[in-house]
């Protein structure tokens, strides 16, 4: 409860999770992406506390972590398939069916986040993984291209998103936030950008 600031045990998740699972809420259900070598996708019902199996997702998802979920308001969910692919795909809620759209342009590896830009035709795109790269999907064409590459985070030419990343929309707004994460996983960063989205 946000207004009590307390936590309330639910209904458990039909499957086990590990790495590479990711969630998104949708519609007024949460969508779950099963991780570390699963196809399974399912929905919670927050008002019935009771979770439904959908169909499976196209890829087994390997491990890694960053968002890898994003939904556009309306009926599409979009998911990369994480750690060494560049497979990209869309569920429909209404249909219950994933369509694959156009490979990512470049393999992932760990980390790698995805967010919708409400109201526009845009899904931006991190890799992570140590990369500065920052692609824009458009949903119209089915195409990608590259933005503003990532800020160094260290002064390790090396290192730009790393353990932790994650890319975020807030709703609204003309920017989208970055966690850099941290550059192994004894040396935490508290780095935090923005950057400019809308043309």
């Amino acid at each position: 409860s946000i207004s009590n600031n307390t936590w309330t045990t639910l209904a458990n998740i039909p499957f086990s999770i590990s790495d590479g699972t990711s969630a998104i809420g949708a519609g007024g259900y949460i969508y779950v992406q099963g991780g570390s070598g699963s196809k399974k996708f399912a929905r919670y019902s927050p008002s019935s506390n009771s979770w439904s199996y959908l169909a499976n997702f196209p890829y087994a998802v390997s491990w890694g972590n960053g968002n890898k979920l994003t939904y556009d308001g309306n009926d599409y969910i979009y998911a990369i398939a994480s750690s060494y692919t560049s497979r990209f795909y869309r569920y429909s809620i209404s249909t219950n069916t994933w369509t694959t759209l156009a490979n990512l342009p470049f393999t992932l590896d760990y980390d790698a986040g995805i967010a919708y830009i409400t109201g526009t035709d845009y899904i931006y795109l991190i890799k992570a993984s140590d990369s500065s790269l920052f692609y824009r999907y458009s949903i119209s064409t089915n195409t990608w291209e590259a933005r503003e590459p990532l800020p160094k985070i260290t002064n390790h030419a090396r290192y730009r998103a790393r353990y932790g990343a994650s890319i975020v929309y807030p709703g609204s707004g003309n920017y989208v936030y970055l966690l850099t994460g941290s550059t192994s996983v004894s040396t935490p960063i508290s780095r935090f950008y923005k950057v400019q989205i809308i043309d």
